[in-house]
């Protein structure tokens, strides 16, 4: 299609504009057009500010009739866009393979290099393999493509286990059929042309790979070609140390991969599978050669000590059956044991003492080493503990702890029963005056039942004024409250903060908000049930710690609606049971939540809660409108069930000043609402009592 001159001058000077371009990018098998254009004058190979050729563009835009227009013409094949990506980088990731096969053809027609890396170090077969194009993988390795290890060791070994699929189907080797050294399989692979330097094409630590992967045919092919079996890469490792299949293993021995090599830090080849092979590894190894067992390497340790440290059970407990000494010790002079000390491994102490490991847990005073403490979880070391005669049941540590005290923290019942069965003293205290009933607490609620049986004082204060109760309260463990509850554990009873268990819980509630409300929700909800139980069984709710908050106050500052709203239910139902003359620890005591109470401050509850709607309002957070809906709920049911709204604070403010100064208008005409049924409803009683009065004078005359 030809035009005249002064139409071919407006086509070049709209080419110069790069209409070219546009219209290949914009359009897709525009190759009537591209024709046109390049008929009149355009440049095929111009370069747009991306650095993108036509062709480049046609392929990016999958216009495969214009791209195969454009290959036939005279193109620099080697132009590459900015990120040094050629036309054959592009191709090889399309899913239609046509077009590749043909720009292979025109580059080995050309003798064009067709491993070309782009900025990134792929060639164009990589990027076949990182599409999944199988097809396209197999074009280019039958056109002498090199699979690029770089990228493989660069983006992991998933890379290659889709390099060895696409292999096995360019060999037509399937694993059931395959068979290192058949005549038939070197038949096939010559057919294809791969009867050539292997190494060179693969790289020399390609067996490496095919090891990691446990490609057990990659591996045996490998082996055919001579690699060798006994090489080391760049992290100084055989193919050997490298084995996590024992078929592979098998395979590399059997070509003269030997255990002994390359092991410059003294470990055998025991030590190298007790560290991160299989028992099946360690078993080969042992059958072949005994004598590895209790073999040390340079820092004089055994493959015991590797396996112990490693946390391999099954390998410590293979080895020790098979005679491990468990007593050698390193360089360091650590045996096994010790190392399961440090790692407070009670199952590999367990383990090792079972098999006659020697060591001195006792101190000159008879007391468990410190670093030993995790111990006391453990049945059979305490009964192992109790038979020697050195050992003292009730002799404390620095820090005044017994071993029923640890036991108890532990939480292994049956030890506890062992001591105390031994005359251990279930009412000694530590330095800090707690007793092995308020560990327990960390015990768990089977050892805390078991020790309150045996207990003299379930009210016990520690130093800090702390009972058992107070120490549960915060252990977000809603069972072990339950059980002091049930034995009559006083929740009324303050620490040396004047804090009841109450009043704990509750600030630990705001703790928990604060860490975050929603990743720790359980933790809440257990908060919220232990606060629960204390309202329900408290006879003192308006017990005031050392800064004049009650309960209220706290739950009410940290805008804890529910147990606000669970303390003000319990003021409506303690009228009903004074009418019953229900048992109380003293007549004197009220187990009502009063809503008008102040706190130091001068403040009320609802004083407390507007102050913090106005904190709350000044922060900036996702988790601020949810606050301040929790607290405009709280203020809503102060005002409906308060009596007294015009308490003044120590600054002479009421509430109805608060929520003006705050600028909460809502709670404003609430506060106005309530004042004004307040005054009618004592402008009635007023009258009522004068109409009253008159009746009462009349009948007396």
């Amino acid at each position: 299609m030809h035009v005249n001159s002064s139409a071919s001058m407006l086509i070049q000077k709209l080419v110069g504009e790069q209409t070219l371009f546009f219209t290949l990018s914009q359009q897709k098998n525009c190759k009537e057009l591209a024709e046109f254009f390049l008929e009149n004058g355009a440049d095929p190979d111009i370069l747009n500010e991306s650095g993108e050729t036509p062709l480049h563009l046609a392929l990016s835009n999958r216009s495969y009739q214009t791209a195969e227009f454009l290959v036939t013409k005279e193109i620099n094949l080697c132009l590459k866009d900015m990120e040094e990506n050629t036309v054959l980088h592009l191709a090889a990731k399309l899913e239609e393979s046509k077009f590749l096969e043909l720009l292979i053809g025109k580059y080995q027609s050309l003798d064009l290099s067709i491993d070309e890396e782009n900025e990134d170090g792929m060639t164009a077969l990589c990027n076949a393999i990182k599409s999944s194009r199988g097809t396209n993988v197999e074009l280019l390795l039958f056109a002498g493509a090199l699979p690029n290890l770089n990228f493989i060791r660069g983006d992991g070994y998933l890379k290659f286990l889709k390099l060895e699929k696409y292999l096995a189907n360019v060999f037509t080797l399937s694993q059931k059929d395959f068979c290192v050294g058949s005549e038939d399989s070197k038949q096939i692979l010559y057919k294809f042309g791969f009867n050539i330097d292997w190494k060179k094409r693969l790289g020399e630590e390609a067996l490496h790979y095919a090891v990691s992967n446990g490609s057990v045919n990659v591996v045996k092919l490998l082996i055919t070609y001579n690699f060798d079996v006994n090489g080391l890469n760049k992290e100084g490792q055989t193919p050997l140390m490298l084995a996590n299949r024992i078929e592979i293993y098998k395979s590399l021995l059997s070509a003269g991969a030997s255990q002994y090599s390359g092991y410059s830090d003294g470990n055998t080849w025991l030590h190298i599978t007790a560290k991160d092979k299989s028992r099946e590894f360690v078993e080969h190894v042992l059958k072949k050669d005994p004598t590895l067992i209790n073999k040390t390497n340079k820092l004089g340790e055994t493959a015991l000590h590797i396996a112990v440290k490693n946390d391999k059970v099954f390998i410590v407990k293979l080895l020790l059956d098979l005679k491990a000494d468990p007593n050698i010790e390193n360089k360091e002079g650590k045996t096994p044991i010790i190392y399961a000390i440090e790692n407070k491994s009670t199952r590999y102490v367990e383990l090792l003492m079972k098999h006659s490991a020697k060591i001195d847990f006792l101190d000159a005073n008879g007391i468990l080493k410190k670093e030993q403490n995790f111990l006391f979880a453990s049945v059979e070391f305490v009964e192992l503990l109790l038979k020697k005669k050195n050992f003292k049941v009730n002799a404390a540590d620095a820090k005044g702890l017994t071993p029923l005290h640890h036991a108890a923290k532990c939480g292994n019942l049956k030890v506890v029963q062992l001591l105390l069965k031994d005359g251990a003293d279930v009412n000694a205290e530590d330095s800090n005056g707690n007793t092995s009933l308020h560990y327990a607490d960390e015990g768990g609620g089977h050892v805390v039942s078991f020790l309150i049986e045996y207990s003299s004082d379930i009210n016990h204060k520690n130093m800090d004024g702390d009972t058992p109760l107070h120490f549960s309260s915060q252990k977000i463990e809603p069972e072990i409250s339950k059980i002091l509850l049930a034995k009559r554990a006083c929740p009324d009873l303050t620490n040396s903060d004047g804090n009841t268990p109450l009043q704990l819980a509750i600030i630990d509630l705001y703790v928990v908000n604060e860490i975050g409300p929603f990743s720790i929700w359980k933790e809440r909800l257990h908060l919220l049930e232990i606060a629960q139980l204390l309202i329900d069984h408290s006879f003192e709710l308006n017990r005031q710690n050392n800064n004049g908050d009650t309960a209220l106050h706290l739950a009410v500052s940290k805008g804890e609606f529910e147990i606000v709203k669970a303390l003000i239910a319990r003021e409506a139902e303690i009228s009903l049971t004074n009418k019953r003359e229900v048992n109380r620890p003293s007549s004197s005591i009220s187990k009502n939540a009063s809503i008008h109470r102040t706190n130091k401050d001068g403040n009320t509850p609802l004083q407390l809660t507007i102050k913090e709607m106005y904190r709350s309002r000044c922060l900036d957070g996702t988790d601020i409108s949810f606050e301040i809906d929790r607290l405009m709920k709280i203020a809503q049911l102060l005002i409906d069930h308060a009596s007294k709204l015009d308490r003044q604070n120590n600054n002479g403010d009421t509430a109805l000043h608060l929520a003006v100064l705050a600028n909460e208008l809502e709670i404003v005409e609430k506060l106005i609402e309530r004042r004004e049924i307040w005054l009618s409803e004592t402008l009635n009683s007023s009258d009522q009592a004068i109409k009253s009065r008159k009746r009462k004078r009349s009948s007396d005359f």
